[in-house]
């Protein structure tokens, strides 16, 4: 340890504790032994759960970049002040009368953010509607997203692909998170291609290459653009790679929640033709129907697991509309993490939440604030549905493809991040011993080596795991 606490105090970090009964790993110990504004990127927090001291603390004090790891303060917060119970409702008003299964007049849906309004809740719904009577729709369908209020931004400001999935932005009612999986189905005639949930008035114009022989390890996936009613998908694909899926955003959100509503209730037998428009719903009505979500308790496992942004930017507004008043907002919704992070005895100093997804640039947090934040939520009642919504290792989510074959796998709960010069990793260990640990490594450089950054925190994960 002495050794550790002299390379570290050249690289001007400052070790907060004794360290632990063995040697750090070595590939951690390269990750230090780097320039000093290296050096200042690192932060690294271990501490057994109980125990007065952390094993490790390294530069625990300076907000880094955590990337998706900023998740975990998103959805504790909103376990802890919503509850794991809490749901959201999608409600739907007739607007003129319904006669013999026509509806004269537009429907509305006004949406409360629910994060999880999916093909298969969506379907739900439109059974839902058609068994209350209602099969022909003679209006528009009017959207009602007032219970957020979001700034228009740009979905490619930041990092140029507004195409993909994980840039779009939040809404109060948002259907399939305005993504669209274009589905490769390989059989004997060649590869097919699906779009789920389906889009009416889009079709698919197949220009694939079918490559015979073995899959490659890291193919190119084929390109995916729309034009003109026409998605046409083209590239090289090998049979032997099976069935793929590629999230993109096709269309615009208004558009794309009309052409997803419109395949859905035609699928089921109903008739629409009208177009789609913002709206109010009536003042002091009741809905025809309410559509209840799951519980959050639910929604957060696939939020961290597989880090979907647009359900974190989501809950963050719901917590600003549940806790400071409709419409939820970034500053109402920032004003309540803080709120439960401060309750909880979690120091926030450095804090930069933003939208609380960790897709900003501004985003900060210190490994400080991510270890306390995982040692309140083991004491916290909702304890086990915030562990059971992170990745578990070498077995599901973000974190499925890691040390798979390593005797630690499934011995780790996990938050990962990643952006451009950001690698992040926070969770819990259970070691070879029984002992259980918290675990945070973020690491932050301009050209930051993936590979190496991801080397060295395996190596702290098995290192952690040894005790």
């Amino acid at each position: 340890m002495r050794a550790l606490a002299l390379l570290l105090a050249t690289w001007l970090l400052v070790p907060a504790a004794p360290a632990a009964d063995a040697p750090l790993p070595p590939a951690l110990l390269a990750a230090l032994a780097q320039d000093e504004p290296a050096a200042q990127g690192l932060g690294v927090y271990v501490r057994e759960l109980g125990a007065a001291e952390p094993l490790v603390a390294i530069g625990t004090d300076t907000p880094l970049h955590p990337a998706s790891v900023i998740k975990l303060l998103t959805t504790f917060a909103a376990l802890d002040r919503l509850g794991p119970g809490h749901t959201w409702s999608t409600d739907v008003y007739l607007g003129g009368p319904l006669h013999d299964g026509r509806l004269d007049g537009d429907l509305i849906i006004a949406g409360h953010g629910d994060p999880w309004l999916v093909e298969e809740r969506l379907w739900l719904l439109v059974r839902a509607l058609q068994s209350r009577g209602l099969r022909d729709i003679g209006g528009d369908l009017v959207i009602d997203n007032r219970y957020f209020a979001v700034a228009a931004e740009d979905p490619g400001a930041f990092d140029g692909r507004p195409e993909r999935a994980y840039n779009v932005a939040p809404a109060a009612t948002l259907f399939n998170f305005q993504a669209t999986a274009v589905t490769l189905l390989p059989s004997a005639g060649g590869v097919a291609v699906d779009l789920r949930p389906p889009l009416a008035g889009v079709a698919v114009d197949n220009r694939l290459h079918v490559l015979p022989g073995p899959c490659r390890e890291t193919p190119r996936p084929p390109a995916v653009q729309l034009d003109a009613g026409h998605v046409t998908v083209s590239g090289d694909y090998a049979a032997s790679c099976g069935e793929a899926s590629l999230n993109r955003v096709l269309l615009p959100a208004a558009e794309h929640t009309r052409a997803v509503f419109q395949a859905l209730w035609e699928g089921a037998g109903g008739h629409f033709a009208g177009g789609v428009r913002s709206g109010r719903a009536p003042a002091g009505a009741e809905p025809f129907y309410r559509h209840p979500s799951p519980t959050l308790a639910e929604v957060v496992r696939p939020l961290n697991k597989f880090s979907n942004n647009v359900m974190a930017r989501m809950l963050l507004l719901t917590l600003g509309a549940e806790l400071g008043g409709a419409p939820g907002t970034l500053a109402k919704g920032r004003a309540a993490v803080l709120a439960s992070l401060q309750a909880n005895g979690v120091p926030t100093a450095g804090l930069v939440l933003d939208n609380g997804s960790g897709l900003a640039r501004e985003t900060r947090v210190s490994a400080l604030t991510v270890g306390r934040l995982l040692e309140a939520a083991w004491q916290h009642p909702a304890m086990p549905e915030f562990v059971a919504s992170l990745a578990l290792l070498g077995v599901d989510g973000t974190a499925r493809g890691r040390l798979r074959d390593d005797a630690l796998s499934g011995r780790a709960h996990l938050k990962t991040g990643t952006v451009d010069g950001v690698r992040a990793l926070a969770g819990y260990v259970q070691a070879r011993s029984g002992r259980r640990f918290v675990l945070v490594c973020l690491q932050n450089r301009p050209r930051l080596d993936a590979l190496a950054a991801r080397n060295a925190q395996d190596a702290l994960l098995r290192w952690v795991y040894a005790h």
